[in-house]
């Protein structure tokens, strides 16, 4: 019930942003404002890039020879810190519930781990004792 709840204050919130920025003059002006700043800024990007280029050749350097950066997006990262703020939306109790589960989980999978670990120490016992 507290999910639709928060679903539907979301919801509500945009809706309401969205109407008063078509209909209120001062955000439609910030709306436009902010598009043209957009423009601009691609613009600029656009001449400084041609500038660039323009040097590269007057060097005769082949842009290709430049080192280039590649990126990647992580996903995992980007999941998690989804989770910590829809945790964070929900609230300080929640978060503490959430909390004791991770915790829970933690420990699982540490017993696990030794449990496995011992038997496979003491299903090897003499090359434990050799070493």
């Amino acid at each position: 019930m507290r999910w639709a709840r928060q679903r539907s204050r979301a919801v509500g919130a945009a809706t309401y942003s969205a109407f008063w920025r078509i209909r209120h003059p001062a955000f439609a002006q910030a709306s436009r404002l902010a598009g043209n700043y957009v423009r601009h800024v691609q613009r600029a990007l656009e001449r400084l890039t041609a500038q660039f280029q323009k040097v590269l050749a007057l060097k005769h350097i082949d842009p290709s020879t430049l080192p280039h950066q590649a990126s990647a997006f992580n996903l995992f990262g980007f999941l998690g810190i989804m989770m910590v703020t829809v945790v964070l939306v929900i609230g300080i109790k929640e978060s503490a519930n959430l909390n004791s589960l991770i915790v829970v989980v933690k420990v699982c999978v540490l017993i696990v781990f030794l449990i496995l670990g011992g038997n496979y120490i003491l299903g090897h016992r003499a090359e434990a004792a050799a070493n």
